[in-house]
């Protein structure tokens, strides 16, 4: 057939110099196909793509898939990844298993559990189908045509290049993170195999998109496969797997491990054994970048961001009892430098709730109980955006179905996330203006300490100079000087109440640059 050509098995060093690497599927096909029917592949249920065309569950053969094989694509301990073209030009990923550990009905149910659940994360790899046979064993996914992330750091590597900015390894950082968060969502770790670990957490069972995002392959799949063997030769190479995998059973906790691995091999390589000590002994020479660690070029800000991720890296390489949780880790991963929105979204954010405010407070008139001419919780997780990002008010009139703020002394000790006057007077329009201000300097540069403000108010030549760099976004010299003018609006919000502008002076002081902006941006 033509697709042997493509499928001459090579030397591959992780066997060893004489050994070869594992032939492709269909390599098997005449000494398989003389002594077996011709089988049905089993679709899991509640996967619909072969519905419609020639290969639904029902059709698609043991036959057709070995004679599909165009290569092995990837290979370990647990089995041979080929890579399928289906007659119909379906493209496909098939996972040969070497020794499975459970009968056929076992294997069913566990394989249609995880097909189930990841299609309910898009961060993990659908499992379509699946054969169990006593010659031969198998499931089909999806295939991803960048390949491995391992393949992309290996790659890049040996041509002597990074194929990966930083942006996007961030970005793949926290598409590992979701879909292993997702996965110890699951049922209860005690359920014998625990379905809410994977067991294999490594650079090449994270596949890579087109689009860069990452999708962890082969959940569950450990849990199918002959444990590993226990072996004193793990600690003269660096661990692919946490340590306690060699003596104790699969756990969320290996899992995290390895986790850290990974984002060790995606900063600066997996050098050497002692990689992780001489980190710890060479942090503070890191930092400073005295050490050129990581292996992309990164400025000032991506630094920082960088040995954000390196520290969290080695939290997740400790002790098991001393690892976070995935959630922890997730929450960590969404905060690091994320700055989604440039200015002129911010900007258009700004007039659309200015708009919603001001709208609200030309409502009926103050004296009416309760004021349905105020919000009363105006804050940032307040504010829906949609996909065109634009900025919908929520919340409105809640504040006067609930129960008042109690009066408190220890809102000074933290940004207060609202006016003063809240915690010894009515809701009031003037409040609105005030949580507005406290919402533009969120938008700013954030919301940093509970001084923010009078900080501001005392470096406030310096940072019209540029001097201090408050902005958390990127600015030409026209962005930065509107966002001064709205830093201005900020300030005045914050006020005294009697010194706030209404809403409808805020809109006004917006100005023509905004309605400019707004209309570039729309088209």
């Amino acid at each position: 057939m033509l697709s042997r050509a493509f499928t001459k098995p090579r030397r591959s060093p992780k066997y060893g110099e004489n050994s070869c690497r594992s032939l492709s599927i269909h390599e098997y096909e005449d000494c398989i196909i003389g002594f077996m029917d011709d089988l049905p592949v089993i679709s899991c249920s509640g996967d619909n793509r072969y519905e419609d065309g020639r290969h639904n569950g029902s059709q698609m053969t043991l036959r057709e898939v070995l004679r599909a094989s165009v290569g092995v694509i990837g290979e370990s301990r647990l089995g041979v990844a080929e890579k399928v073209v289906l007659l119909g030009g379906e493209v496909c990923a098939v996972k040969r298993f070497r020794k499975v550990i459970v009968r056929k009905r076992e294997f069913g149910r566990r394989i249609e559990h995880l097909a189930d659940v990841s299609r309910k994360c898009e961060y993990l790899v659908p499992v379509t189908a699946y054969l169990y046979e006593k010659r031969i064993k198998f499931v089909v996914c999806d295939y991803y045509p960048m390949g491995s992330l391992a393949d992309l750091l290996g790659g890049a590597r040996e041509l002597g290049h990074t194929a990966l900015d930083w942006k996007q390894r961030l970005k793949i950082v926290r598409d590992i993170a979701q879909a292993i968060a997702f996965i110890h969502s699951q049922c209860p770790q005690n359920k014998q195999p625990p379905m809410n670990v994977h067991g294999n957490i490594k650079a090449s069972n994270v596949m890579i998109n087109i689009d860069f995002t990452a999708h962890v392959s082969n959940y569950g799949f450990a849990q199918l496969a002959e444990p590993v063997e226990v072996s004193d030769t793990w600690q003269r190479k660096p661990p692919p797997s946490s340590p306690e995998l060699y003596c104790e059973s699969l756990s969320q906790k290996s899992d995290v491990y390895n986790f850290g691995i990974v984002l060790l091999d995606m900063l600066g390589g997996l050098k050497a054994p002692g990689l992780k000590h001489w980190i710890v002994e060479n942090k503070e020479e890191i930092n400073k970048g005295h050490f050129e660690f990581f292996e992309f070029s990164v400025d000032e800000k991506e630094r920082n961001q960088a040995l954000q991720v390196l520290d969290i890296a080695l939290a997740c390489t400790n002790s098991p009892e001393a690892r976070p949780s995935m959630e922890q880790i997730l929450l960590g991963a969404r905060e690091l430098g994320h700055t989604a929105l440039d200015w002129k979204q911010r900007l258009k954010i700004v007039h659309d709730i200015a708009q919603a405010i001001a709208f609200i407070h030309s409502q009926c008139p103050q004296n009416k109980q309760p004021p349905m001419n105020v919000h009363g919780n105006i804050k940032a997780s307040n504010v829906m955006i949609n996909i065109d990002f634009t900025a919908h008010v929520s919340n409105y009139g809640f504040a006067q179905l609930a129960e008042p703020v109690e009066v408190s002394d220890t809102w000074q000790r933290k940004p207060p996330p609202s006016s003063p006057e809240l915690y010894c007077e009515s809701l009031s329009q003037k409040s609105d203006v005030y949580n507005f201000g406290i919402v533009l300097l969120d938008m700013l540069g954030g919301l940093k300490a509970p001084g923010l403000k009078h900080w501001i108010v005392e470096n406030k030549e310096e940072i019209n100079k540029g001097h201090f760099e408050f902005f958390e976004f990127s600015v030409d010299e026209k962005e930065r000087n509107q966002a001064l003018q709205v830093l201005d609006i900020a300030l005045a919000c914050t006020n005294s109440p009697e010194a706030r502008p209404s809403m409808e002076q805020i809109l006004l002081g917006l100005g023509d640059f905004i309605s400019k902006e707004l209309r570039i941006l729309h088209t």
